[in-house]
């Protein structure tokens, strides 16, 4: 599910980023900022995962594009709402993990939720639309 993707990647940074500027590390914002940029390089990255996923070497091709425009254009607009929508409440919750129960508190959240996504993705896996 891309809702459960995006929110692990939303735990990692933002917990790293509350993380980083606990006393443990004592960072200010500007430093964390410093840091984000290396998540910057994912954004050079992502041409060539796009690319590995078009041709079909990391995934199983996309069965949504075989469906009439109409109907392709509403699933990819659910998947976006999903997407963004389960970000945004992941981030949410991030923030409520961390305030009850600090680094450790979000290592195990960001545990789950990877072990959730990567589940979801299993049981989707060999999945054939019915012709």
């Amino acid at each position: 599910m891309p809702c459960l993707q995006l929110g692990v990647f939303y735990v990692l940074w933002i917990g790293l980023t509350f993380h980083m500027q606990s006393p443990a590390f004592g960072w200010q914002s500007d430093g964390v900022g410093a840091l984000a940029l290396v998540g910057a390089a994912s954004a050079v990255a992502a041409p060539c995962a796009g690319h590995g996923d078009d041709s079909g070497r990391y995934l199983e091709h996309d069965h949504n594009f075989q469906l009439a425009d109409r109907i392709r254009t509403r699933v990819a607009t659910l998947c976006m709402v999903s997407m963004f929508g389960g970000g945004a409440v992941t981030a949410w919750l991030t923030g409520v993990v961390w305030s009850h129960g600090g680094w450790a508190a979000v290592c195990m959240f960001g545990g789950v939720s990877a072990a959730l996504s990567a589940l979801t993705a299993w049981l989707g896996v060999g999945r054939r639309p019915v012709r």
